[in-house]
């Protein structure tokens, strides 16, 4: 009898990153740079499959996804996954169910991993080429917006105690890249800063109780970062305590996909 086996995948900035989850355990990731065609990619997917029986796959990628029917609205990272996605993947994997979602989800649904201290309702913001976002409502369920598709931050002006008074949300790994060589002071606190201001706003909106921090630039200066946010960020009036969950491990977002499978 063949094993059974879950294909995890991540599609970012950095490469397309793979791994096997099995046993409730993710297996060695792998990393893809070289993936630019559909046929590709489902080669790579086989390749990992090997002789096992494929039963999920599940899939993150930055951009716009509707997980609802299984469309790549955009996606940057991997334009030849735009469509629909899942039908033109159960044609290679008849076999498998297919999931995307987009990066923001896939980091939320790492909140949803038991064992983690989170308080729901939730936010979740994830920091790395650009910036990513999920909801998590009072019941430990996946909120996406009116339309059914993934949340997405967008373009966002800032109110902070720093000068400029109004500045332009630069808050993935280009905008801390332009701090860490321009900025004359702290430049992970000033990013923290930044950060603090946005979380503040996004607070009065969704009224979290917990707050989730992840991505690669969380994972590398995540606490350097995490003392400006501190400074910046006021808890909405007449709302409860508000707790962080800072997630460091840089594969967040498998082990949010885990949740999928």
């Amino acid at each position: 009898m063949m094993n059974a086996v879950n294909i995890l995948i991540d599609i970012g900035g950095s490469g397309i990153k793979v791994a096997e989850y099995k046993d409730k355990k993710i297996g060695k990731i792998e990393t893809f740079n070289n993936i630019s065609s559909f046929d590709e990619f489902t080669k790579m997917i086989k390749k990992r499959q090997g002789t096992n029986h494929l039963k999920k796959i599940a899939i993150s990628s930055a951009g716009f996804i509707d997980p609802e029917n299984g469309r790549f609205i955009e996606c940057r990272c991997a334009p030849y996954l735009e469509g629909d996605t899942v039908k033109m993947l159960n044609k290679e994997f008849p076999f498998a169910k297919v999931s995307v979602v987009n990066d923001g989800e896939a980091h939320t649904r790492a909140l949803l991993v038991p064992g983690r201290d989170v308080r729901f309702g939730a936010i979740h913001l994830a920091f790395g080429t650009a910036v990513s976002f999920g909801v998590i409502n009072e019941k430990g369920e996946i909120i996406r917006t009116c339309s059914g598709g993934n949340w997405d931050i967008g373009d966002y002006l800032l109110r902070t105690r720093e000068a400029p008074y109004e500045v332009y949300r630069k808050l993935g790994a280009e905008g801390l890249r332009e701090l860490e060589e321009n900025f004359d002071g702290d430049p992970y606190r000033h990013f923290g800063l930044r950060v603090g201001g946005l979380l503040t706003n996004l607070a009065v909106i969704f009224r979290p109780r917990t707050i989730g921090l992840s991505g690669g630039i969380i994972a590398s200066q995540g606490k350097r970062i995490f003392a400006g946010i501190q400074e910046e960020f006021k808890t909405p009036v007449s709302s409860d305590k508000i707790r962080f969950a800072l997630l460091e491990d840089p594969d967040t977002v498998m082990q949010g996909l885990t949740t999928l499978c």
